[in-house]
């Protein structure tokens, strides 16, 4: 590694780099497709809902991101007919909708053709073991959480 360029060669700017080309290749194929476009932000309401809906508070947790933000996500995922607001005693809640459910759907065609992409791009050997090793990653990181 070049001592000057550390911050962009580390391998956390790497992953970055990577997530962003994978989540706009997937959103290209989803605008292909004719889906409601959607951006990468508010891809966190639709990555972290569950099918029978979920707690703002549970969004914003497992997004990271704080309440205010996913409540204005969910706003607009909302206008684009993909989930639908409830009520809630303790918090709102957010559902996904029919309409949403068959953008999930496109939205699950969509990363599956970007990854049989990436494997074409660099081998079906390397991408499974780029999936094992983040994985392995994840798991320790999520042991060393608690």
């Amino acid at each position: 590694m070049v001592e000057g360029d550390w911050r962009n060669v580390n391998i956390g700017r790497r992953l970055h780099r990577a997530v962003d080309a994978f989540d706009a290749r997937v959103l290209e194929l989803m605008r292909a497709r004719g889906f409601v476009e959607l951006s990468v932000s508010q891809l966190s309401v639709t990555r972290n809902l569950d099918k029978n809906g979920n707690r703002l508070s549970e969004l914003a947790d497992r997004a990271r991101m704080s309440r205010a933000s996913i409540g204005e996500l969910v706003t607009q995922v909302e206008k684009a007919g993909i989930v639908i607001r409830q009520s809630d005693p303790i918090d709102g809640r957010a559902r996904i909708t029919e309409e949403g459910e068959l953008w999930l759907h496109g939205f699950r065609a969509c990363i599956e053709k970007a990854e049989a992409e990436f494997r074409q791009v660099v081998g079906e050997s390397e991408a499974c073991s780029i999936h094992a090793s983040l994985t392995c990653y994840i798991l320790e990181a999520v042991k060393k959480q608690g």
